[in-house]
């Protein structure tokens, strides 16, 4: 079923794969600009994760065994990369905060959670939480997150490498996300969903549902930081404009 709704969303990963926004990151200005909106979906990621987790291998006293030992399992092999993932030197750190010091590396700061764009992706990610619903949780951890990010990070990488833009906390969070999610993450969030889903039609309908939500989200936030990008870039050509004719 994973494979034939892949099939079915074609049109959507496309667009999301060919988003303008990855060819026009040509400078730090832009660099900064991007993380400090896609910083809300790391976060928003890690929420995901520890609601799965939650749900397959609660942390509860008196412990008691998971219920199902083979999802908690896959969970608990995310989440010791995603909170304790070691850096090239050696210091143990999470994914979040890798990418919070990859910010300050550039000083970039996180875009306003007040910003219609920024709390309609916010919002499309909490409700599907709220809705407790394992399958559709799963469905938004492996279609919107595990499967894209290694096409999507290719694309960012390649154009960091591309313009010479030195920013190597960022460039190990992009490569080591490619690597974990394509060859590990990606596959065992699958498989999660192939457990939860199993031969119910009706949650492999909701599943297909909440991917093309995700995608339709993540591509409307790129719409708007793409947006704002160029409109930075415009700004900025004014200023300069200006203080030569001064």
């Amino acid at each position: 079923m994973i494979e034939e709704i892949n099939e079915e969303l074609t049109d959507l990963q496309k667009k999301l794969y060919l988003h303008e926004i990855y060819s026009n990151m040509n400078s730090l200005d832009d660099l900064r600009l991007f993380m400090g909106a896609h910083v809300h979906c790391v976060l928003n990621f890690m929420n995901l994760v520890k609601f799965l987790q939650n749900k397959f291998s609660p942390s509860v006293v008196p412990w008691r065994p998971p219920r199902n030992p083979v999802l908690a399992r896959f969970i608990n092999e995310i989440v010791i990369a995603e909170e304790t993932d070691e850096m090239p030197n050696g210091r143990i750190i999470s994914h979040y905060q890798m990418y919070v010091e990859a910010m300050g590396e550039v000083g970039s700061i996180p875009m306003s959670k007040d910003l219609p764009f920024i709390r309609n992706f916010n919002d499309a990610c909490e409700k599907i939480i709220s809705s407790k619903k394992d399958h559709e949780v799963a469905a938004a951890f492996s279609f919107g997150r595990e499967q894209i990010i290694p096409t999507m990070f290719r694309s960012i990488l390649k154009n960091v490498k591309k313009n010479h833009l030195h920013v190597p906390t960022f460039s190990y969070y992009i490569e080591r996300h490619i690597d974990l999610d394509e060859d590990v993450h990606g596959p065992l969030a699958n498989e999660i969903l192939r457990f939860l889903c199993n031969d119910n039609h009706k949650k492999w309908d909701d599943v297909k549902r909440i991917a093309q939500d995700v995608l339709t989200s993540r591509i409307k936030l790129w719409d708007e930081v793409l947006s704002v990008m160029l409109s930075s870039r415009s700004c900025s050509k004014l200023d300069k404009k200006i203080s030569i004719n001064l």
